[in-house]
């Protein structure tokens, strides 16, 4: 009986070895048996160590927002889906994170009408409805609370500072939709003006309290270098600091009009004469 946990014990290596292996190899794994006198059958387990690579790939997507492995497994039955989580994940490493309501929708499109499930193999079912369960809890009314809620995924799997760039990232597109602007239309620099404009004409205490989720942005993108306003001060625990942030922000994202719509100046240089 000894030699039956052989297949397992071989995936264990293998998985192993892979991990450390950049380079991932084909792999076959053929188990035999002898039978004195009768038919001694050969039997093919690349299912086992196919099982490990699939559980793999589920955990870097829910834990790294790493859908480059999941693509590859589900290319051969659902394209549309692998076209999805690639652009996804492209957007995501790249840090183009005002681009990802495209890939969100492509992503919840493909779950909607998967042109054939019936081809898909029996391991892929969960991942569809987990997939599903993500996909609307991350996609939102609009950018900056789609920005927010990925924010929050990613705090919760410890990916502090692209959490803390996403949440950045929320609040200028809350700025932006407020004053009726797009960042497609706009240079980064024009984006900078109008962040800066919209804090400068808040309540002093709550500018730079969002002044200071910007400069905490900036502390962790950069390396952890400060600025010259903090004049080589560290700013403490970047991910210490993350909560407070977003109960700061949550009646900012459910209501940017109210803290940054542009007041209208009345003109006062035609007044009739009584």
């Amino acid at each position: 009986h000894g030699f039956r946990s052989m297949p397992m014990l071989l995936s264990s290596a293998v998985n192993f070895w892979q991990s450390l292996d950049p380079v991932r190899k084909p792999i076959k794994m053929v188990y035999g048996e002898f039978n004195k006198g009768g038919n001694s059958n050969v039997h093919y387990l690349d299912g086992i160590h196919q099982s490990l690579k699939v559980a793999q790939a589920v955990r870097l997507f829910f834990e790294k927002m790493d859908g480059s492995e999941l693509a590859q497994l589900v290319h051969t039955f659902w394209p549309s889906g692998e076209r999805a989580l690639s652009a996804l994940t492209m957007r995501l490493q790249e840090n183009r994170l005002n681009q990802i309501e495209e890939p969100l929708r492509q992503l919840s499109n493909a779950l909607k009408h998967m042109s054939h499930p019936e081809d898909a193999p029996a391991w892929f079912n969960p991942i569809r409805l987990r997939l599903t369960e993500w996909t609307k809890n991350i996609q939102q009314n609009n950018l900056p609370l789609t920005l927010a809620s990925l924010a929050w995924e990613l705090r919760t799997n410890r990916l502090h500072a692209q959490a803390i760039m996403a949440l950045d990232e929320a609040l200028l597109e809350a700025i932006l939709m407020a004053r009726k602007q797009s960042s497609e239309n706009l240079t980064a620099e024009e984006r900078n003006k109008i962040f800066k404009e919209a804090l400068r004409d808040l309540e002093k205490d709550l500018g730079d309290s969002l002044w200071k989720l910007h400069n905490l942005r900036n502390f962790v993108a950069h390396g952890a270098r400060p600025d010259r306003k903090q004049q080589g001060r560290p700013v403490g625990s970047p991910s210490g600091q993350l909560p407070k942030f977003f109960q700061l922000l949550q009646p900012i994202l459910a209501n940017p009009e109210r803290y940054f719509a542009l007041q209208e100046v009345p003109d006062e240089s035609f007044q009739v004469q009584a």
